[in-house]
């Protein structure tokens, strides 16, 4: 499977893509998750267009089934940073103000923290979450 990752990293990002998830199915499927770079939502034309192009690098020797990583995918920590203006869910390791999440927009991110600007019922807050106790952080709905 490295030997495919190696070979589709490159292609995927002339699209603006990062393959966020590669799983193999059976021996001969290989599932990827693709989401842009930009955080737009990823439609059924550009995974057919990165499909198309990974199944011609590797002369269609196994099946491809590109889609989207999803509207709500976790992050990864060396991501934290790409998140930045971004809509976002953080669960807590060990509460904060006996809270055991948050959902806003992070601000800023450096080595330590994450700095995340919400809502509670009329006023803006800002809450600055250590890396350290971040159980996840995944892209989140706004609604």
């Amino acid at each position: 499977m490295e030997k495919y990752i190696t070979l589709f990293t490159p292609i995927a990002e002339s699209f603006g893509v990062n393959i966020v998830d590669i799983e193999p199915i059976g021996n001969d499927i290989l599932e990827l998750g693709i989401a842009r770079k930009d955080f737009e939502p990823v439609d059924l034309e550009l995974c057919a267009k990165v499909a198309e192009a990974l199944g011609a690098a590797i002369d269609y020797e196994i099946s491809l089934d590109v889609g989207s990583a999803g509207a709500e995918r976790l992050i990864d920590p060396s991501d934290y940073q790409d998140v930045v203006n971004q809509y976002v869910h953080i669960d807590f390791i060990k509460p904060i103000q006996d809270a055991d999440y948050v959902e806003g927009s992070v601000v800023e991110v450096d080595e330590n923290h994450v700095t995340v600007s919400y809502k509670m019922k009329t006023a803006n807050k800002k809450i600055v979450v250590e890396i350290a106790n971040i159980k996840t952080l995944r892209l989140a709905v706004k609604v």
